[in-house]
């Protein structure tokens, strides 16, 4: 508000000043009796006609480009990759501007894609002492061992596949924070997608006395998508709402459409969080588990693709009456 306010207040003191030096000689005149009233009407409304003019011209030429440029900037600062084509084709400062801003995100883009390739070289290097561990772990399994070496080869082992998953993890959310920009993308039923992975997820709980439901329209919700990317990230969010369910509760999906968004919504009756925590649900190595499954990179990954794929994720929730993370994505087009 306080800036269009500032805008505003531009405008009028130019168009008040290009008013004040239009009417300030006619004026004179009429005082000095070379004009008369007559005169001066048709004089004013010819400078005001003149005034609104310019105050148009400004309006069209200034305040409106640096306008569509700066929500243009926004939007492409909110993306996962930032594209660098604003269009403000201008020969003016404005325009240099506008290329400056195009430079910049593409140097954004280029150092996002050497983060990638910085982790791959990481995880690949990481892999091979890994490897060794787990085979020198799977050596002194024994059975013939003493009690220590059995209990050392164990915990070489849980290690080993520790570290192994966090090596996969860093790989797959640098990937996601790059755009996924070399993987095919196809049109997904995030429904279907939804429920296949609700009935895998069912199965396993049952045991626990938990449930996972689904709650989907009857038709296809299409999405353009990197199916096992969408889908891993579907799988962060059920893990999650999984382990923080309250003993013998539940889970609920829903997939709706809502006008050219498709809607996906993962609620549990756990806990819940707190106000303090709500806002860094989706920072790296943040977690809240008691247990030590949680790495704190599953709710970051998700985030990570959800915008590589233009959409959005959001946390609310109630503490002590469960949390929800709803997952907004462009519905793919119709052909």
């Amino acid at each position: 508000m306080h800036r269009y306010l500032g805008c505003l207040g531009t405008q009028l003191t130019a168009a008040g000043c290009l008013l004040g030096a239009a009417l300030g000689p006619p004026l004179v005149a009429v005082a000095s009796g070379v004009l008369t009233r007559g005169q001066l009407a048709g004089l004013v409304a010819a400078d005001v006609a003149i005034c609104g003019f310019g105050f148009w011209v400004i309006a069209r030429t200034i305040i409106l480009p640096v306008d569509s440029l700066r929500r243009e900037v926004l939007v492409r600062a909110q993306a996962a990759v930032p594209r660098a084509d604003l269009s403000l084709a201008r020969r003016d400062e404005l325009g240099e501007l506008a290329r400056a801003f195009n430079a910049l995100l593409e140097a954004l883009r280029e150092r996002g894609r050497a983060t990638e390739e910085l982790l791959a070289d990481v995880a690949h290097e990481l892999k091979s002492p890994i490897a060794a561990v787990r085979s020198c772990a799977e050596q002194m399994q024994d059975p013939a061992g003493t009690t220590r070496e059995v209990r050392i080869a164990s915990v070489l082992e849980r290690s080993a596949a520790r570290l192994e998953g966090l090596v996969a993890g860093f790989l797959d959310l640098a990937r996601a924070e790059s755009g996924l920009p070399e993987e095919r993308r196809t049109v997904v039923d995030l429904g279907a997608m939804a429920r296949s992975l609700v009935r895998e997820l069912s199965a396993q709980v049952a045991g626990a006395g938990a449930s996972v439901s689904l709650e989907a329209e009857g038709e296809p919700v299409a999405v353009n998508a990197v199916p096992e990317r969408l889908e891993s990230a579907v799988r962060a969010l059920l893990d999650n709402a999984i382990s923080f369910a309250a003993a013998g509760g539940s889970v609920r999906v829903t997939v709706r459409m809502d006008e050219r968004r498709a809607l996906l919504a993962v609620s549990d009756d756990g806990p819940g969080i707190s106000a303090e925590d709500l806002p860094r649900v989706f920072e790296r190595f943040f977690t809240t588990r008691r247990d030590s499954r949680g790495t704190g990179l599953g709710l970051a990954m998700a985030r990570a693709v959800v915008e590589a794929h233009g959409g959005t994720i959001t946390a609310s929730s109630i503490p002590g009456s469960g949390a929800t993370f709803q997952v907004s994505l462009p519905v793919a087009a119709r052909r």
